[in-house]
Formats: C-alpha cells, structure tokens, sequence
C-alpha cells in the first residue's frame, strides 16, 4: 500500500505527519529508535519550535494510527514500526545486532491516563519477583567485579600496554590508561565498578558494545558521548 493510500497516514494531523516522516531516517535498520519529546525535540526536529508536550501528542497520533508503536517501558520511551521490514530490502544478515525492546503487544500495554498521553508497559514478572531478580543480578555483578583485575600501579596515570586487537585493554587483562580515565570520569564508585564488569564483557565478547553503550546509559553511569568513546 502507498502513503497515498494509507488511510491511518492521512488521519494524522500536519504536525504529526511531519514528525512521521522527520523520524523515519532516524530509525535504526531494525525499525526502532530510543528516546522521547525531549529525545526527539533535540535529535530529530531541533530547528522546530515545539514543545515536548506538543511532541507528545504528535507521538500519541503516530502510536494510534500507523505501523509505528511508542510507548514506556521503564521510564523509558520506545519507537518501533512494525511495518519496516516489509518496506525495506535489507539482508537479515547485513542489520546488525538489534539492542532495543520489541514491541510487547497492545495486550502488555497499560493505557495512559488521557488520550494525550502514550501508553506503559506492563512487565511479566510481579513486583517481588523483580525483587528477587535483580539482588541475583547485583550478586552475579558483584562476582564479575571481584573477577577483574586491579587498575596498573599508580592509578588512572600508570602506562599499560595496549591490546593490538581492539585496544579496549592490555593483553594481560589490564585497562588501558585512556578507558580508565573515562572509567574514574563516573561520580559514584559503584557506577565506575560497572563500567568496568561492562568493559571487561566488551572485551571478552560476552556483550556487545551497544550493549553495553545502553545499559550504562540507561543507568547514567556517564555521558553518552563518553560511554561511545569507552566501548567503541
């Protein structure tokens, strides 16, 4: 079917359809994108004058009337159109790894509490059930912790030798002088403890860079620019 044709496309309103087509190139080769109004307002429309709010409800038209799905999950917003692939020609095999939620389905979605607002979703586990998963989850991150291997002598300053694989670590397990300045960056010793269990997976190839880039930016362990200069 042709955006000509499209009858949810042409219910939008002028600014929400702009805002559709404005986020489109925005999407990554799976369809999604990580971020809401205020996301959106700097990132994908920073030359418009409107409002997080006004974003909002654009967004809200976008979510009941086309392919594309926004909603909260965590205290974070989502975007995923359902529709990309079928529109796209992309190899499975050339996208790449997909870091961001699937959408859940309308039946995991809790409405929001206006028609202006976006929906929520609801999460599988029951309130003690997370509670009891994410102390495992600290307990495994405290292990990993234990695991890793003190900082070169003399602190952040101390020269290490550099991996000549990827340069994220020296070869004896060592983080390199630049990744623990970047590391000691963090504010909160735990959070500069995670960064480096993060690092350590990175460099083991038992997670993911963007991986990695997301969780600790979820957790606001740094900056983001800076958490792409530590996991690239």
């Amino acid at each position: 079917m042709s955006i000509a044709e499209d009858a949810g496309i042409n219910r939008l309103s002028d600014g929400a359809a702009r805002l559709y087509f404005m986020l489109k190139p925005h999407l990554n080769s799976h369809g999604k994108f990580s971020g809401g109004p205020h996301v959106i307002r700097e990132n994908v429309v920073p030359l418009l004058p409107w409002s997080a709010k006004r974003i909002n409800g654009y967004l809200v038209e976008i979510n009941n009337h086309t392919s594309v799905r926004v909603w909260n999950q965590f205290g974070r917003y989502y975007v995923h159109d359902l529709a990309f692939s079928s529109e796209q020609d992309l190899r499975d095999d050339r996208k790449g790894r997909d870091s961001l939620p699937e959408y859940p389905g309308a039946d995991r979605m809790k409405a929001g509490t206006s028609k202006y607002s976006l929906p929520e979703y609801l999460p599988d586990l029951l309130p003690h059930e997370v509670e009891v998963e994410e102390e495992r989850e600290v307990e495994v991150e405290s292990e990993a912790i234990r695991a890793l291997p003190s900082p070169p002598p003399g602190g952040c300053g101390a020269a290490a030798p550099q991996d000549r694989g990827n340069g994220k670590g020296a070869s004896n397990g060592a983080i390199s002088e630049p990744n623990m300045a970047l590391i000691l960056k963090a504010k909160k010793e735990d959070h500069q403890l995670t960064l480096r269990g993060f690092l350590a997976e990175v460099i083991a190839g038992s997670m993911g860079s963007q991986e990695a880039i997301y969780q600790a930016d979820r957790m606001g362990c740094l900056p983001r620019s800076d958490l792409e200069l530590l996991f690239s």
